[in-house]
């Protein structure tokens, strides 16, 4: 029987250097403004504090959001957010990139990160939208902030882009930590990070290896791209699933020192040529299920009670295979997941004619 549990548990705290607790985080902050060269994946913490990546400059931002705004209703049924956002910043709306979802519940706001172009001069845009339609453009100008910066990528990769956007492929923050994947410059350049927070200097990462099911080799290149934890047999364990599409999980407790190799255990493959885009866990009915979108495959939703049933997977696979998982009808389009209360959730939703809209579903 699985239980949900917060995202790092205190088997890491015991190998980590902790800082000030969350409820003090701020007064370790500065005043001033946020030149984002690019941003990335972005989550929110306590204390209405904002976690902005900027996979461009190898930094993680955290910034104090109290004094934006508050939106009194409920229910999200926002359409058109890139063509209002575009109107905004004078595009058309294909010029705008939608990259990331979070929610901040105690504004009842929604945060997105996106991006004015789609090259490698688009410029980056934080923007703020509340379940009542109003939607604003975050200046990070004379913030509270502070900043964790991680390391440069070299080079460019098969199909020539940039290496350096993805060095930070997702984030995540639970238990004082920030939780950071993406690529380094090391051999095993599948990496995780565990910083604390407010940020230290010093933090754990590890490199990550997995058996890559639609490729049949094991690999430590393959960069996780959505990730959560649950406990299995009273450990907890990291569910991280990778391009193309593996999903992997990994004991929590390993990831202890720099330079330490993690072995994943490979227990589904979701299906090649798809990119996983974001991952929910909760509970209905008392069951647990796993959520996660995909960039070409859907929306599927896995039990989760199957995984501790499920033999590690060493053999190639063509197609899907290991842990059953049952695409959503009705959840066509859906990019990214934010839990809403206790049965539903925010959704970044593409439609049929293109368009980008936010929308709250009732949970499958």
């Amino acid at each position: 029987m699985k239980k949900l549990v917060p995202f790092v548990a205190l088997c890491l705290l015991s190998t980590l250097s902790i800082a000030t607790h969350a409820d003090g985080s701020t007064s370790m902050m500065v005043v001033g403004d946020i030149e984002l060269k690019s941003i990335g994946p972005i989550a929110f913490g306590p204390d209405q504090i904002l976690f902005i990546s900027d996979p461009k400059a190898a930094s993680v931002y955290a910034v104090s959001m109290k004094e934006q705004s508050n939106s009194e209703a409920k229910e999200f049924d926002l359409a058109g957010v890139d063509a209002k956002l575009a109107a905004m910043v004078g595009v058309k709306a294909t010029d705008i990139l939608l990259n990331d979802l979070t929610l901040d519940t105690t504004s009842n706001r929604a945060y997105l990160s996106a991006s004015r172009g789609r090259g490698p001069d688009a410029i980056p845009l934080l923007v703020s939208a509340g379940a009542d339609g109003n939607i604003e453009l975050v200046e990070l100008k004379n913030v509270t902030h502070s900043k964790v910066t991680l390391w440069t990528l070299h080079g460019t990769d098969r199909r020539g882009r940039n290496r350096q956007m993805d060095a930070i492929t997702e984030i995540a923050f639970a238990d004082d930590h920030v939780i950071i994947a993406g690529l380094s410059n090391e051999e095993f350049s599948s990496r995780l990070r565990v910083v604390p927070f407010p940020f230290a200097k010093l933090y754990n990462e590890t490199g990550i290896e997995i058996f890559h099911t639609a490729h049949g080799r094991w690999e430590t290149h393959s960069p996780i791209r959505a990730f959560t934890t649950y406990t299995i047999q009273d450990e907890l364990q990291l569910l991280a699933a990778h391009t193309c599409t593996p999903l992997v999980t990994m004991p929590v407790k390993k990831i202890t020192s720099a330079g330490e190799k993690l072995i994943g255990d490979t227990i589904a493959e979701l299906g090649n040529r798809n990119r996983p885009l974001d991952m929910l866990v909760y509970t209905k009915e008392g069951d647990d299920y796993l959520l996660i979108t995909n960039s070409s495959r859907g929306v599927m939703k896995l039990a989760m009670d199957s995984m501790d049933k499920q033999e590690k997977m060493t053999e190639r696979v063509a197609g899907t295979g290991g842990v059953p998982a049952d695409t959503i009808a009705g959840f066509e389009g859906v990019l990214q997941v934010e839990p809403w209360g206790d049965d539903k959730a925010v959704a970044l939703r593409k439609n049929t004619d293109g368009t980008h809209s936010l929308a709250t579903l009732t949970l499958p």
